[in-house]
């Protein structure tokens, strides 16, 4: 997920949402998990999505209103980590 700037730690905020766009990030419940996919494109009368999880296979349907689409990705919170160790006292 770092080609979309989301690290390991970060916090997603999903969004319900009636409709979709290409290039958007979308959340999906499978298997009582959650996993990120991009909607990638609408081709063919085929809605494709590309699965951001090397574990999960990426999505090929007729109807993505069928998917278990939690909602769609708006906002990413990172966490804030130290550049270094080295510490200052008073």
């Amino acid at each position: 997920m770092l080609a979309w700037g989301i690290e390991e730690g970060d916090m997603l905020v999903v969004e319900d949402n009636n409709e979709l766009f290409v290039e958007e990030l979308v959340v999906l419940e499978i298997n009582n998990e959650f996993h990120v996919y991009e909607f990638i494109a609408h081709t063919n009368g085929e809605f494709i999505f590309l699965s951001l999880d090397s574990q999960m296979q990426n999505i090929k349907t007729d109807n993505w209103r069928n998917l278990p689409i939690v909602g769609t990705v708006t906002n990413v919170i990172h966490q804030l980590h130290r550049k270094n160790t080295m510490r200052f006292a008073a």
